[in-house]
């Protein structure tokens, strides 16, 4: 992915689909995940690249027009190392990196945990998952399995069992294995490696089609820089190898890459000294964040106490603080109609000063209930004094005459009088 010929910008719609393609692929970035975003046209590389190894799909036309070309320059990108791997630095670990991630790009599936049996013409990623139900992982595991099991697990016809059950067997006709050992040579000193491919399984192959047989890849190499011993291409038959070991290895890998993904053999031999391992790896490692959060390094740093502390433990030094602690709704109005209730008081008076404390005492707690109330404002000074001068120079009396039962208009006070 750090490629420049394979990068391609990234643009600002695209941002949101790509994100959300990094949660689907297998491998990820280093570094906390929860921080990740697509924003560098590396990063856009290495999600586009694992989304077509994982078969996922994207609706935007022009990300896959550019999937395309990338793949189309993927492949020369690796060929081209594999090939001076071979022809030139002699480094065999990077030879077969870059076999099998061409043959991940090809086939569309990164190992044998992702489901084998996709692999096949007419079997699709999602009956793999059934099938992976049942147990039926590899190649060998749908030979163990009857013709029925296979259909029901699918959804499909029982013939279409059958036709699998065939298509697997000449898989496995055609698959070879291997085995190692060393010895000492006849004349002179030093040691041999004695090589063996053989066909696993001992039936005739004679019925399989040409088209139909697994081919591989031989290579042997040692642990060291420049250790590749011996390469080849399209290995289909049985063969004996027989090569001269370094005078020092660590550990000798004897590999068959086939072009199938579940059929490949390994077989190491120790050598005579300390074994290096290599660092350099094509496919990417499981990303491990080992940085704490804030919050999780605050709470690791803080002792742990043995008492525990209740909640009313403080509460004689504080006053005049209500409780903060959330409650239903159902207590809350239980408790406010206790309240409502609690603070109307029957007081010895007269029932005309009774009922107006009753009618007061209801208009308080219906404002309080209602949300939306609203206090009124004080009237502005001037106001007030009109008022005042009003109410005291018009001061209106009524009273009754026994005679004719008639209301009459009392005189001002002398007090009023005198004042005005």
């Amino acid at each position: 992915s750090k490629c420049e010929r394979i990068q391609r910008p990234v643009r600002r719609p695209e941002k949101k689909v790509l994100n959300a393609a990094y949660k689907l692929i297998k491998y990820k970035l280093e570094g906390p995940q929860s921080k990740i975003r697509i924003q560098q046209p590396a990063e856009k590389v290495f999600v586009l690249l694992q989304s077509v190894i994982g078969r996922n799909e994207f609706q935007d036309f022009q990300l896959r027009q550019e999937t395309n070309e990338m793949l189309d320059v993927a492949y020369r990108v690796i060929s081209a190392v594999e090939e001076y791997s071979i022809q030139g630095s002699g480094h065999g670990q990077v030879a077969a990196e870059a076999i099998s991630l061409r043959r991940s790009l090809y086939l569309r599936i990164w190992n044998e945990n992702d489901g084998v049996l996709s692999q096949i013409s007419g079997v699709t990623s999602e009956m793999s998952a059934k099938l992976k139900v049942i147990d039926v992982c590899t190649f060998a595991d749908v030979m163990n399995v009857s013709n029925e099991d296979i259909a029901r697990a699918c959804n499909m016809p029982e013939s279409f069992g059958n036709s699998l059950r065939v298509t697997v067997g000449t898989i496995l006709q055609s698959t070879l294995r291997l085995s190692a050992y060393t010895k000492e040579k006849d004349s002179g000193g030093g040691m041999e490696l004695v090589v063996k491919i053989t066909r696993r399984d001992d039936r005739s192959v004679a019925s399989c089609d040409s088209d139909n047989k697994n081919t591989y890849h031989f290579i042997v190499h040692t642990d060291r820089p420049g250790g590749l011993l011996t390469f080849g291409e399209e290995i289909a038959n049985e063969a004996e190898v027989t090569l001269q070991c370094p005078d020092t290895f660590g550990r000798m890998y004897i590999r068959l890459i086939g072009n199938l993904v579940g059929l490949d053999e390994l077989v190491t031999v120790d050598g005579n000294a300390r074994i290096e391992k290599s660092s350099f790896s094509l496919s990417p490692t499981v990303a491990k964040s080992t940085k704490k959060g804030k919050k999780q390094s605050q709470l690791s740093s803080q002792p742990v106490s043995s008492k525990k502390r209740h909640f009313y433990s403080h509460g004689s030094s504080v006053s005049n603080v209500n409780d903060m602690r959330l409650h239903k709704r159902v207590k809350i109005q239980k408790e406010q109609k206790k309240k409502n209730t609690e603070s109307i008081e029957m007081i010895d008076c007269e029932p005309e000063e009774q009922e107006k404390d009753l009618v007061s005492s209801k208009t308080t707690s219906s404002k309080s209930n209602n949300r939306k109330s609203v206090t009124p404002s004080p009237h502005p000074p001037s106001f007030r004094s009109n008022a005042g001068m009003n109410n005291n120079s018009q001061v209106i009396e009524q009273s009754f005459d026994g005679r004719d039962n008639t209301m009459t208009p009392l005189r001002d006070p002398p007090s009023a009088s005198r004042s005005e």
